[in-house]
């Protein structure tokens, strides 16, 4: 039985690896199997990565604009309680050097990016209700000074035309953005594209 067993799983990992692949090809990825684990441990400052535990990446592509693209996992509660939440993620190198940033709606992300040094930023349209309360759209950033420079009009439009669970870090060189959800291909792609116009917008060398 125990062979069965392990015959299974090792032909349920090569269909979903040649899945993947498949996945990437259809879209020019590079399929990078072994390197997402590395990615979690660079991005271990992130607040998405604050939350839960038994936190993992599952999969990673390359794309041709040079994103980074990945399943993350991770768990809260425990025994009967546990609740497994996947998300997808983006990754893109930034040349401009800001002071940390956080850009969401969501009430816990904002909780979990806030230090004491950190100031928020509330993203209004001009026809949006103030008076009603969170989520809205808030920037959490460190340096309050130079992101109220860099949150132009076209950037707080763009921004509010994103999808209401998407957020986006910024910090350390990097742009990463996220949203629940598993790995769809449709997804993913339109996360990645989304990274490279909001490097775009901030005024990242599209060549980088």
């Amino acid at each position: 039985m125990a062979t069965v067993a392990v015959a299974t799983l090792v032909l349920r990992q090569h269909r979903e690896t040649k899945g993947l692949r498949l996945l990437a090809e259809r879209r020019g990825w590079k399929y990078e199997k072994g390197v997402a684990e590395a990615w979690r441990a660079r991005l271990s400052g992130s607040a998405l990565m604050q939350i839960g535990h038994s936190r993992h990446m599952q999969v990673a592509f390359r794309t041709p604009e040079g994103n980074w693209l990945f399943a993350y996992v991770y768990e809260t509660g425990f025994e009967y309680r546990r609740a497994t939440h996947s998300w997808r993620v983006v990754v893109r190198g930034f040349g401009p050097r800001l002071g940390r940033a956080t850009l969401t709606r969501q009430r816990w992300l904002i909780d979990a990016a806030t230090t004491p040094t950190s100031h928020d930023i509330v993203l209004c349209r001009e026809d949006e209700d103030q008076s009603v309360p969170l989520p809205r759209l808030t920037a959490v950033v460190e340096d309050h000074d130079a992101w109220c420079e860099r949150l132009r009009p076209d950037l707080k439009a763009w921004l509010q035309q994103q999808p209401e669970e998407r957020s986006w870090e910024i910090a350390g060189g990097l742009i990463v953005g996220h949203e629940p959800g598993g790995i769809r291909e449709t997804e993913l792609a339109a996360l990645s594209a989304s990274a490279c116009r909001l490097a775009a917008l901030l005024g990242d060398d599209p060549s980088h």
